[in-house]
């Protein structure tokens, strides 16, 4: 099921990139994939361990906004991966742009603001 899920996530955040402005950063558990879709990403635990940046830098400095991509990574059954997303979930208002279902997989891109 791994890796249905891994590949449902990369299809999925594809198709998710089309509503992610240029100017804008994707926080997501594999910024790679959007790099190469020429979209600015970083790691989601940046979210959580360095708030400061987020708010401070990020949110003003990206007029597109800042985006959190919820993938599989976020279902899996992984604490570790797990609790990022969560946390992600507590600190943040998360507005959604526009979610996919596939299987027992959720995919989801969702604003970012201050709450």
């Amino acid at each position: 099921m791994e890796g249905l899920g891994a590949r449902l996530d990369v299809a999925y955040a594809r198709k998710l990139s089309g509503f992610v402005p240029d100017d804008s950063m994707v926080l997501t558990h594999k910024p790679n994939m959007w790099l190469i879709w020429k979209k600015n990403a970083t790691q989601a635990a940046t979210a959580i361990a360095n708030r400061d940046r987020i708010v401070n830098y990020f949110l003003p400095a990206y007029s597109g906004g800042v985006y959190f991509h919820w993938n599989y990574w976020c279902e899996a059954p992984l604490p570790r991966q797990t609790h990022i997303c969560k946390a992600i979930e507590r600190h943040y208002h998360l507005e959604l742009i526009k979610e996919c279902k596939d299987h027992a997989f959720r995919f989801a891109l969702h604003r970012v603001h201050i709450k």
